[in-house]
């Protein structure tokens, strides 16, 4: 089953991933040793990325369905 790991970087623009960004993908490299993974940083979004990033997400959802 295809999995969708998405990290949220701040609302900041930063120039470097946040260190919860680098133990998110960090743990989805382990995920993916047992499922396809797709991994996925937001930048300017917080812990809503849902809500702070609406299209991005849907995006993100509508490429899962094309695999």
């Amino acid at each position: 089953m295809p999995t969708l790991v998405v990290a949220a970087n701040g609302r900041l623009q930063r120039r470097t991933p946040t260190r919860w960004v680098r133990a998110v993908l960090r743990q989805a490299r382990e995920i993916a040793a047992d499922a396809d993974v797709r991994k996925a940083v937001l930048e300017r979004s917080g812990h809503f990325v849902m809500l702070d990033r609406p299209q991005r997400m849907a995006d993100l959802i509508l490429t899962l369905g094309s695999r």
